[in-house]
């Protein structure tokens, strides 16, 4: 048996709080799905300036690798990233070379 409503029926304490919570359920989703909006966009946000503070270091990085050069102190040819070793005078004993017996000799190494 349903309880029909009664014109001028006072609420009673149960019927207000089943309405005060209902009400309530309704401006907490519109607070939580504006929280989580504002969340996403946080998280967007984050993402593109981690995804440009990687490229200016990188941008950086590479700038500051082209621009190192090492010369070599007897010439002016630019050794990249290469450190240049100075030839050395290198005694080689007596070899055969194209069948022909050759002297031992000196040569720059």
């Amino acid at each position: 048996m349903q309880k029909t409503p009664m014109v001028g029926h006072r609420p009673n304490a149960s019927s207000i709080r089943l309405v005060v919570q209902a009400f309530t359920r309704t401006i907490d989703t519109s607070v939580a799905s504006q929280q989580l909006r504002n969340t996403v966009n946080r998280i967007e946000m984050n993402k593109v300036f981690l995804s440009l503070t990687a490229l200016v270091f990188s941008f950086a990085a590479s700038t500051a690798q082209a621009s190192t050069m090492h010369f070599d102190s007897g010439s002016a040819k630019v050794n990249s990233g290469q450190v240049a070793r100075h030839k050395q005078k290198v005694w080689v004993p007596a070899h055969r070379s194209k069948g022909r017996l050759v002297k031992g000799h000196y040569i720059w190494r």
